[in-house]
Order: C-alpha cells, then structure tokens, then sequence
C-alpha cells in the first residue's frame, strides 16, 4: 500500500511492473501454485485475499486516471471470480481499483499531498467488509475519502489564432 500511495497518480513503470510481479504471486497461491508446490489452508486464504486485494488497489493507485488497457484486463478478469471465500468487500476492492483506473474519465488523477495520502490511507484502509452491513472495522463511508486526493490533470491544445482544439501528439 505504501508503494501505491508513494506512486499514486504518477503512472511509474518500475513500481507497475513490481506490484504486477506481487500480483502473479498471489494469483499462483490463489490457484494453488504457490512455491514448491504449496497450497493454502482455509484460514490462510481470507488474509491472501486481503493482501492480494490491497496489491490490486496499490497498483490502480499508480496507474490512477491512465485508463492504461492491460490493467484494466486484469482487473476485468479479476471481477469475474466467483468463489466462496470472496466477500462483498474483495468485490468493493476490485470495483474501486477500476473506478481509480479511470478516474475523471482519464482527466483526473491522484495527488501525493500529505493531506491527500491521508486521506486516501483512511479510504483504503485494508480492513475489507465481510458483507453491506458490515462496519466492524472501518466505516464504509470513509471509502469516499479518496475525493480528497482527486486532482485535475488535463490538457487541451487549441490553435492561437482559431481557439479551437486541434490534435497534438504528446509523450
């Protein structure tokens, strides 16, 4: 999470591709292909997912307002899971990656504030629902907090002379 918060919005490849590389590394425990073979016990799978859902967060807080295409795969097939130890709030932390993905339709992203880190710590707080009605740990409205990192970051090119928007390539 601390990656995540510390890249957020910046869209760096290097912290990309290490929680990608955490999140292949859940994925194989998921499955039951964890190193040497290992598989999980059944109270070790509810922390897996907690952590393998906080990976998923951090990731789309890096990538926050890209839209970037194969995180988004990711995350679509991710959605589609179904099985029972997945709870409403495994689901809640997946929906919520996408919607950071394409934050403000690609024209917003997040700051890296103090005050915006700390509200998005209190947003992602990794303590997940086990159901709607479930405010034991955290406070399901706290996961709104995270407008309070959104910053606007677009750019229009327009043509000095017409003042209208004309097409500039960009790197």
């Amino acid at each position: 999470l601390s990656l995540g918060l510390r890249f957020a919005g910046q869209a760096n490849l290097r912290a990309q591709q290490l929680l990608l590389t955490h999140v292949r590394y859940f994925q194989a425990y998921a499955n039951g292909r964890g190193p040497g073979g290992a598989t999980l016990s059944s109270l070790d799978k509810p922390i897996m997912e907690t952590c393998f859902n906080v990976v998923i967060l951090s990731l789309s807080l890096v990538m926050a307002g890209t839209g970037h295409l194969d995180t988004f795969r990711l995350l679509r097939r991710l959605r589609k899971r179904c099985a029972p130890e997945l709870t409403y709030g495994n689901h809640m932390a997946i929906s919520m990656a996408i919607g950071f993905l394409f934050l403000g339709g690609g024209c917003a992203t997040l700051q890296t504030s103090n005050e915006a880190i700390g509200s998005l710590v209190a947003a992602l707080y990794p303590r997940f629902p086990l159901s709607t009605r479930d405010n034991r740990y955290h406070l399901q409205a706290f996961r709104h907090l995270y407008v309070l990192a959104v910053e606007p970051r677009f750019i229009e090119t327009r043509d000095v002379d017409t003042n209208e928007p004309v097409y500039v390539p960009l790197k």
